[in-house]
C-alpha cells in the first residue's frame, strides 16, 4: 500500500486531501500541532503531533521514510502568538 503524509491534515484543505488519498488507497499519516483537534477530526488516522516550524531535518527524514506522497496543506493567515508566517511558509518547507 502506498503511503502519504499530509501536513495540516485537520485543516479545510488538508482534510479534503486526507479523504481523497484514503479513497485512492493510500495509508495516510496526518501532521498537526493539536492532538485534540487531530483526534476529533480523524480519530483513526495515524498522527504526528508536531509544530512544523520547530521540527528538525532528522525528524522529517524519519517521518518521510518510505513515503510516496507528501502534501503540504499547512499554513497561517497572519503572524501571531502561535503563527510565524515566514517559518510556516518558507523555512519549514
Amino acid at each position: 500500500m502506498k503511503k502519504a503524509i499530509v501536513l495540516g491534515a485537520y485543516g479545510f484543505i488538508g482534510a479534503a486531501c486526507v479523504r481523497a488519498l484514503q479513497t485512492s488507497g493510500y495509508r495516510v499519516t496526518g501532521v498537526g500541532r493539536s492532538e485534540k483537534i487531530a483526534r476529533r477530526t480523524f480519530p483513526d488516522l495515524e498522527w504526528i503531533i508536531a509544530d512544523i516550524t520547530k521540527n528538525t531535518i532528522v525528524n522529517w527524514r524519519s517521518a518521510f521514510d518510505g513515503t510516496d506522497v507528501v502534501v503540504n496543506a499547512s499554513g497561517a493567515l497572519q503572524d501571531g502568538a502561535r503563527d510565524d508566517l515566514v517559518a510556516i511558509h518558507e523555512t519549514a518547507v
